[in-house]
């Protein structure tokens, strides 16, 4: 059996040699499955997870849906012959995770990669050789609810680490309204609602209606989010069925649901509300006990109740963000 085993031994030491000298086997399907020697730049294998409540009513990650795709950002190391990566779109079938084409897909080297990603790919544009992007107050909707992981799981990426794991965050917060007109007060109207106006209760104050995010920084970087105060916000309900029919008495209407960019207010500044009602304006102030800021990954839901000519704040619910139930995990301050 020696004898045969020598010949073995030979035979792999002459193949290891070939390859060397040919070149041929830097990008074979060995080095692929073990990682590769030297700077050889080898493809990433790339998962992603999006953050959510799981039922256990603890802050999670869920898989990306099927069909869902990943835009995936190199920015380190950038030599002459390896520039950056942008917005590399990868795409998830339910079972595997695929780049758009083989001569765009990430690549990295001997040296640790510096990467960063966000959800859904192609829902945001960023600044030209950056990873910043803009956030502005809209109405919430899945496609434009953007997530994003600052860097992978794994602490090193490299030719011979080259898997790679995002756990997707929620880059804004939601504000929603939930306006009730009370069933006994006698309020003569039809209470058509016409227009909701946000602002600061001392002007000047912290208040943001579009902020740039940098992807690639983490959430208490005190660089990843910039923008200039604003003074209010005022968002037109004329056309909305609360506009239009009003409310009715003992109806609650839960058509309002924003995406804002996150943010903390200033310290013990309330939030003032004024809504146009029958065309009289309305104000209320949101104690900042209730109400401290608006936190990434978090609903604050603004319940608001028309008691005659009096406008009352009932509460405020804040709760983590769900795309499985966003009906629980609730923290309700009176």
């Amino acid at each position: 059996m020696k004898p045969v085993t020598t010949l073995l031994s030979i035979t792999r030491l002459l193949s290891v040699g070939g390859c060397l000298l040919l070149g041929s086997c830097s990008q074979g399907e060995d080095a692929l499955t073990s990682g590769a020697s030297g700077n050889a730049r080898i493809p990433i294998n790339v998962e992603a997870s999006l953050a959510d409540v799981v039922t256990t009513r603890t802050a999670g990650y869920t898989p990306v849906p099927s069909g869902g795709a990943i835009g995936v950002f190199r920015t380190a190391p950038v030599t002459a012959d390896s520039p950056a990566q942008r917005d590399v779109k990868y795409t998830y079938n339910g079972t595997k995770w695929s780049p758009e084409s083989e001569a765009t897909q990430i690549v990295v080297g001997a040296e640790n990669a510096t990467l960063c990603a966000y959800y859904p790919q192609g829902s945001v544009s960023f600044t030209a050789n950056t990873t910043q992007t803009a956030l502005t107050v809209k109405d919430y909707t899945a496609a434009d609810d953007l997530c994003y992981a600052h860097k992978p799981v794994q602490a090193q990426v490299n030719n011979a680490n080259r898997a790679v794991s995002f756990l997707m965050e929620h880059a804004y917060s939601r504000l929603q309204f939930s306006i009730t007109r009370n069933s006994t007060a006698d309020y003569p109207n039809a209470c058509k609602i016409t227009s909701i106006q946000m602002e600061p209760a001392t002007a000047g104050s912290e208040f943001y209606t579009a902020r740039t995010i940098n992807v690639g920084l983490p959430a208490t970087n005190g660089s990843q989010l910039t923008g200039s105060k604003a003074a209010s916000w005022t968002l037109n309900t004329a056309a909305l069925a609360m506009g239009t029919a009003g409310i009715s008495k003992g109806a609650t209407d839960t058509s309002i649901d924003k995406l804002f960019p996150p943010q903390a207010f200033s310290a013990n500044v309330g939030t003032k509300l004024t809504l146009t009602i029958d065309g009289k304006n309305q104000t209320v102030t949101v104690p900042y006990a209730k109400l401290t800021g608006l936190k990434a990954g978090e609903i604050s839901r603004i319940m608001l109740e028309i008691q005659g000519t009096e406008l009352v704040v009932e509460s405020v619910q804040i709760k983590q963000w769900s795309t499985i139930n966003s009906g629980t995990h609730d923290s309700t301050l009176d």
